[in-house]
């Protein structure tokens, strides 16, 4: 583990300072993403299991009437930026235990959990970098319907009825602040190398993260320049690795003052986590679409490895 955290940390390193090759795009990409609508629908049912991060939704409308709340002056963004852009989101994330057919309760396993929450986000672009913020206020516990939003689905797509949900993480208010940021290394017309780096802090997560991404196709730029004309349509694939050190963790944890039946004490936390993604858009004109999965090594000391597969749709308008 600590091998490949070296090897993240050195690559992401040679890519922040490396040399930039001429980006090829035009910044009316990032205008047109100022006014977009976005849904992912994540689920393991993709990859054929049925634990630990389960199914998850998430709703984001871009506009620049965003930008106009007083919310929004608390995002962080880039310095000297100029080009912003400003959404309003809504996710929904569902976690179970390893089985959810266990009747008796295992003290060493993934408490059953939901986080609902609202976001206000933005980006904000520069020479070569983005940074995306986003403040999320809601709740986790029996309020963010996870139950009744797995079973539901359970029932419809004739699987079995979870059991355990009355062991569930407690309901607590949540607020949490995130940054990411993004800058480009290598930046080709058919390949792009993208240093990663986030932060997360507040009730549902506490963390720091360094990654990579790379994408491989016919694509647009992915930061914004003046030089080219715009592309009428991509179709690209994209591989990307994170390493995060965990320091709270609320759906695993909950919260001290919230008393849960069963919560994970921070000796039963994994504290670096590692994933992967790997995935493939299609975009023509003002529609995107995207599959990926995601891979991800155990975030529990008795845990299991778990992949998820992802499906996303941008429109713009």
């Amino acid at each position: 583990m600590k091998g490949i955290t070296k090897i993240f940390i050195n690559v992401f390193l040679v890519i922040s300072i490396g040399v930039r090759a001429q980006v090829n795009d035009s910044l009316k990409r990032f205008e047109d993403y100022k006014r977009s609508f976005h849904y992912t629908y994540e689920n393991d049912l993709f990859t054929s299991t049925d634990r630990y991060y389960t199914q998850g939704s998430f709703i984001e409308l871009r506009h620049p009437v965003f930008g106009r709340s007083p919310i929004s002056k608390l995002l962080l963004k880039l310095y000297h930026s100029k080009n912003s852009m400003y959404g309003l989101a809504f996710r929904q994330d569902v976690f179970t235990p390893k089985s959810i057919l266990n009747k008796t309760l295992d003290s060493t396993d993934r408490p059953y959990a939901g986080a609902i929450y609202f976001s206000q986000t933005s980006v904000s672009q520069g020479r070569w970098a983005k940074l995306s913020a986003s403040i999320d206020v809601g709740v986790i516990g029996p309020a963010a319907v996870g139950e009744e939003q797995q079973k539901f689905i359970h029932k419809h797509t004739r699987n079995d009825e979870p059991i355990g949900w009355e062991n569930q993480v407690a309901n607590s208010f949540m607020v949490n602040y995130n940054l990411f940021y993004e800058k480009g290394g290598l930046l080709l017309p058919w390949i792009d190398i993208i240093g990663q780096a986030g932060l997360k802090a507040g009730v549902l997560n506490t963390n720091g993260t360094l990654g990579l991404l790379t994408r491989f196709g016919k694509k647009r730029s992915y930061f914004g320049s003046t030089k080219q004309r715009q592309q009428s349509w991509e179709l690209y694939g994209s591989v990307g690795g994170t390493a995060t050190y965990v320091y709270h963790n609320g759906v695993l944890q909950g919260v001290p003052w919230a008393k849960s039946v069963h919560v994970l004490q921070a000796d039963k936390i994994e504290r670096l986590v590692y994933k992967l993604n790997a995935g493939i858009t299609f975009s023509i004109k003002r529609l995107s679409l995207t599959y990926s999965n995601a891979f991800i090594s155990p975030e529990i000391k008795e845990g299991l490895a778990h992949a998820w597969g992802s499906c996303n749709i941008v429109v713009l308008f």
